[in-house]
C-alpha cells in the first residue's frame, strides 16, 4: 500500500488555541474531502504522529480498499497547492471555505501553514488575499540533513521523523516500500539523511526529506574522545599556557 498519512504544520510559536482552532477545521477539511473523493467508502482517519513541540499532526487513513484513502490524500495536497499558489481551490465551496479558515490563523507569531502528504509539501505564509508574487518560495534540491531519529512508523508506510541537529526541528523522512532495511536500527540514533530536501525560504530550515538515497549512522562523541584529538599535547602543571605558546608564535 502507498503512504496513507496527511500531515498539517504550524510554523512559529503556536498558542493552544491556534492549535485547537487549526485542528478542528483540519478535521472538518480531511471529512469534506473523504465525502466528494472517496464516494461511499468508509474512511477510519486516525491520528498517526504528534510532535507538540512544533504543532506538527499526521494522520493515518485506513480502510479497505486503499484507492479512495489515496484520492482524499492527492485532493489533500491539491488543496495545498491552490493555497500556496493563491489559486482557486477545484473543489465545493464547503472545502475552500474549511481550508480558507485554517489559514488565518497566519499572521503574528504564526508565520506559516504546511500541507504536507508523502509526495509533496506546501506551504502558506499569508492569507490568501496577498500577491503570489510577495510570498516566499520553499527551496528543494538534493542535500544531506544531520539529525536524530525520533518516531518511526511502518504502518502502511515507511516514514520516521527526524529532528535536525542544527534547529532542533522535526524533519519529515519518508522512504519507499523497497527501503525498509535503512530503518533498521536507527531510532534514537543520529544519523545523516540524503535525498531531495524541502527547505523554509527564509532560513533555509529543512523541513521533509524525499527520494531517500541513504542514512548513515554518526558517531557520537564520548567522554574522554577529546584526549584522541590530533594535535593535541600532553601537560602539566608549570607547562606555558596554550594562549601564551600561541602569542608567542605569532611574534615571532
Amino acid at each position: 500500500m502507498g503512504d496513507n498519512t496527511i500531515t498539517i504544520a504550524l510554523e512559529g510559536d503556536v498558542e493552544l488555541k491556534n492549535f485547537t482552532t487549526v485542528m478542528l477545521r483540519f478535521q472538518n477539511l480531511i471529512d469534506l474531502l473523504s465525502r466528494e473523493v472517496a464516494g461511499d467508502q468508509a474512511i477510519v482517519w486516525t491520528l498517526d504522529d504528534l510532535q507538540y513541540g512544533s504543532a506538527i499532526a499526521t494522520i493515518a487513513g485506513i480502510a479497505d480498499d486503499e484507492e479512495p484513502v489515496l484520492r482524499v490524500i492527492d485532493a489533500y495536497a491539491r488543496v495545498g497547492q491552490a493555497l500556496e499558489r493563491h489559486a482557486p481551490i477545484p473543489y465545493s465551496p464547503a472545502v475552500a471555505a474549511e481550508a480558507s479558515h485554517i489559514t488565518r490563523v497566519i499572521g503574528g507569531n504564526i508565520i506559516a501553514i504546511r500541507f504536507e502528504t508523502a509526495k509533496n509539501d506546501y506551504s502558506i505564509y499569508s492569507p490568501s488575499k496577498t500577491e503570489p508574487s510577495s510570498t516566499p518560495s520553499k527551496r528543494i534540491a538534493l542535500g544531506v540533513v544531520k539529525g536524530r531519529v525520533q518516531s518511526i512508523s511502518n504502518r502502511h508506510k515507511l516514514r520516521f521523523t527526524l529532528y535536525d541537529a542544527l534547529f532542533d526541528k522535526p524533519v519529515s523522512c519518508y522512504l519507499e516500500p523497497d527501503q525498509e532495511d535503512l530503518m533498521r536500527e536507527i531510532w534514537g540514533n543520529m544519523v545523516l539523511v540524503s535525498g531531495r530536501v524541502t527547505r523554509e525560504p527564509d532560513q533555509g530550515r529543512a523541513t521533509a526529506v524525499r527520494d531517500i538515497t541513504s542514512i548513515e549512522p554518526v558517531r557520537e562523541s564520548e567522554p574522554g574522545d577529546y584526549k584522541r584529538a590530533r594535535g593535541a599535547l600532553s601537560w602539566s602543571p608549570g607547562d606555558e599556557p596554550a594562549e601564551a605558546f600561541i602569542r608567542r608564535l605569532r611574534d615571532g
